[in-house]
């Protein structure tokens, strides 16, 4: 699922507002499915004693590609085969397995059209491995009720932590409390089997390493959190709303801050669609107010981020406003940075690079690109250009902890965004997106 949080590098403004000084980026972050290792073949059960040549040599043949990491020809020796041999069983399963590894070795290469379409064919053909991957691949490309049905067939055929937790993920992003609280549930039952794996009758019951366990009991603790506070809002809460957009909020006295929230993110939304060319059909741009306090629990963002996008844009106002025109200025030019990781979000999926997505939300909100610059060089020096850390641009920025490092790629963002921008014209977005 997707996190992106919004960092403000303008310090003394944001600490002047009591705003926290980073803004969570709006990102959509996707479970952190356990990547397997390349499925091993299936032993097929006909004999080859008394198969023909051709077939033999295919076996030997597809086998000797598959050791050598070759699974897209894997899948192309098999699928001959099956012309010759279609009441094979063995042959089919083995090219599920195939169409498993392939789309594996897609998702690692980053291509997700062609790791959907071969782990959809392993599904189709009855590879239950498959399922969670593939789940995997629609959650990136946006497709969350496709993505939520596999899911839940994988947990009901093989219940373990694993899948429960995308599907704990699955519906806070979607704003589904009370769905998340179930899932919690039967995730906290898993949690004491293998607390006490000899007595317990739970499937995935197995003994596990004290960090694990820890680990566990962290993700418990911090969904409960975030289902607890958004529960609260739902029982709570106060809506406002304009086709498709929909503020929440359960402090009355910021209703008039809703207010204007809902027509910037209106106007938003409306102003990216001309700018990239394309309008996401049937989508919805929800924003969740939070007070500063409550928002840490409510979004799970980290301590620089100061607002967060997961699927719904969730964004923190101070206890006091004790200026509350730049105070609302600021928080409404944060919902406009969140809107636009939400509108690349419904176009796109996770298809947006991390840099590419702040860069332009940056853009959209109204930052300078020669500020940015000019704050890369007092944080790196003149040598900025082969300095900044490049190889970190491309994960979602909510995943880093270190505040300085992420000022500087939120920088570098906005810096390469605005330069692609000057170079090539505003149509290069609607080329590009």
């Amino acid at each position: 699922m997707v996190h992106s949080a919004w960092f403000d590098d303008h310090e003394s403004e944001a600490h002047d507002q009591g705003l926290m000084a980073g803004h969570g980026d709006a990102a959509v972050t996707t479970p952190a499915f356990q990547e397997p290792s390349p499925p091993s073949l299936g032993t097929v059960t006909s004999s080859t004693q008394s198969m023909p040549v051709d077939y033999v040599e295919g076996r030997q043949e597809y086998a000797r590609l598959y050791a050598a990491g070759d699974y897209p020809s894997v899948v192309r020796q098999l699928e001959a085969l099956l012309t010759k041999y279609p009441s094979d069983a063995g042959l089919r399963s083995d090219l599920s397995v195939a169409l498993l590894a392939a789309g594996l070795q897609a998702l690692e290469q980053h291509d997700r059209d062609q790791a959907a379409e071969l782990l959809k064919r392993s599904v189709d053909l009855g590879n239950i491995q498959a399922r969670g991957q593939y789940a995997r691949v629609l959650l990136q490309r946006g497709q969350k009720v496709e993505a939520q049905g596999l899911l839940e067939a994988e947990y009901a055929a093989r219940p373990n932590a694993n899948i429960l937790e995308a599907l704990v993920d699955l519906s806070l992003t979607e704003g589904n409390n009370t769905s998340a609280s179930r899932w919690l549930d039967e995730y906290e039952k898993i949690l004491n089997a293998h607390r006490a794996p000899p007595q317990s009758t739970h499937p995935d019951a197995k003994p596990l390493d004290p960090r694990a366990l820890a680990s566990m009991q962290s993700f418990l603790d911090a969904r409960r959190q975030r289902a607890a506070a958004g529960q609260r809002l739902d029982s709570q809460g106060y809506t406002v709303s304009k086709d498709d957009v929909t503020v929440r909020f359960v402090d009355q006295r910021v209703e008039n801050l809703a207010e204007k929230i809902l027509l910037r993110v209106h106007a938003a939304a409306e102003q990216l669609s001309l700018r990239f060319g394309a309008a996401p059909l049937g989508a919805r741009f929800d924003l969740e107010l939070f007070e500063q306090a409550e928002f840490s629990a409510a979004s799970g963002a980290p301590p620089w981020a100061g607002a967060i996008f997961d699927g719904i844009m969730r964004v923190p106002y101070p206890p006091r406003m004790t200026d509350p025109k730049s105070d609302s200025i600021a928080i409404e030019r944060i919902a406009v940075h969140e809107t636009t990781h939400a509108h690349l979000y419904a176009l796109c999926g996770e298809g947006v690079p991390s840099w590419l997505g702040e860069g332009l939300a940056q853009l959209t909100e109204g930052k300078s690109s020669t500020a940015a610059r000019q704050g890369l060089e007092n944080l790196l020096g003149r040598r900025w250009m082969t300095e900044a850390p490049v190889a970190d641009l491309d994960q979602p920025f909510v995943r880093i902890q270190d505040a300085n490092r992420v000022r500087t790629l939120y920088l570098a963002s906005l810096v390469l965004t605005a330069a692609l921008e000057q170079r090539h014209g505003e149509g290069v977005w609607r080329r590009l997106i």
